[in-house]
């Protein structure tokens, strides 16, 4: 959380550079395990793109669908579903296929809590499925899905990123990290 006050402080007059490491933020926790504290990166990566791009934007569609993607998987199906509906609406303005696949499927992971199979995720992934065969990607199961940066163009330089890095399991090793959040109470369950 450190990491990301200073993100917020030091960079407050550049919001694309600070909507790139709030992402940065969401991804390395979502990974961690930590999904609260993903959620909250990935909101605040979301409001900075907001500020930097008045026009859609395709950083902006990712950062909406795994945000949503991320809530849905914390049980929070509605707002997880909208917020990812909302990326594939970008997605759809910006006109870049694998943006649009990749927020194709952080709506169908998104539709159902957990992320669990359901029916409804169908005609989303049969789009990106095509979109990646038209791509001359693979399709299917087998897909190579990522909601990190797709381009170095937009990758944060190494040394920064190893620093945050460094940063988070600091924090991970003082307050250990989100094991499990009940459903009922939303009470989180730490583990050290």
């Amino acid at each position: 959380e450190s990491t990301a006050t200073r993100v917020g402080q030091e960079l407050g007059n550049r919001p694309e550079v600070q909507g790139d490491l709030y992402r940065t933020l969401g991804d390395t926790y979502w990974e961690m395990g930590d999904s609260l504290n993903a959620c909250t990166n990935l909101q605040r990566a979301v409001v900075s793109y907001q500020t930097a791009f008045p026009n859609p934007n395709p950083k902006l569609a990712r950062a909406l669908g795994f945000l949503g993607r991320c809530q849905s998987f914390t049980g929070d199906t509605a707002t997880g579903l909208t917020n990812a509906q909302l990326g594939l609406q970008v997605a759809r303005q910006c006109g870049d296929p694998r943006t649009l696949a990749t927020c194709l499927d952080y709506v169908a992971d998104s539709v159902v809590p957990w992320g669990r199979s359901s029916p409804k995720a169908a005609p989303f992934r049969r789009e990106a499925a095509m979109l990646r065969e038209q791509m001359g990607g693979k399709s299917g199961p087998t897909a190579t899905r990522t909601h990190r940066f797709e381009t170095p163009a937009v990758q944060p330089d190494k040394p920064a990123l190893q620093t945050m890095r460094e940063r988070l399991a600091a924090d991970r090793e003082q307050h250990g990290f989100l094991h499990a959040v009940h459903i009922k109470t939303g009470k989180p369950y730490w583990k050290h």
